[in-house]
């Protein structure tokens, strides 16, 4: 996909902040994005990921490909789409093993969780030192 991008970086350019500036055209991008996610989750599904497991890697990779297009499209420098989008799969790969479990404190323990059922146990999110957050 990334490739059918590469020449045409200006007009995208032009095409990008026409979006940008008209509500009914983020909600109609809005819409396509979704339609894609759906789209990539079913065919991951279809190929025998479990339906978490392809909800949650097609909004990955969605999310990948957005932020890429998004930074090439504000670069000036000479850098593809597509290693872009392999940087933040990387980045979000690092997040993600940068997730700690901590204990709750004891007087929320067996609280039902604002998520659902009860939990014990609680997610700390913190930066990654090497790569900036998205």
């Amino acid at each position: 996909m990334a490739t059918r991008f590469e020449p045409r970086r200006d007009e995208m350019r032009v095409i990008q902040a026409i979006i940008d500036s008209d509500p009914s055209l983020q909600e109609r991008a809005l819409r396509k994005r979704e339609l894609l996610h759906s789209l990539l989750s079913e065919a991951l599904h279809s190929r025998g990921l479990s339906e978490q497991q392809a909800r949650l890697l097609a909004e990955a990779a969605v999310s990948a490909l957005y932020i890429a297009l998004d930074r090439w499209l504000k670069s000036e420098a000479d850098v593809k789409m597509d290693q872009l989008a392999v940087d933040a799969l990387a980045a979000l790969r690092k997040d993600l093993d940068g997730i700690h479990t901590v204990q709750r404190p004891a007087a929320q323990r067996g609280r039902p969780s604002p998520y659902g059922g009860l939990t014990q146990v609680g997610l700390e999110l913190r930066a990654h030192p090497e790569h900036p957050a998205y």
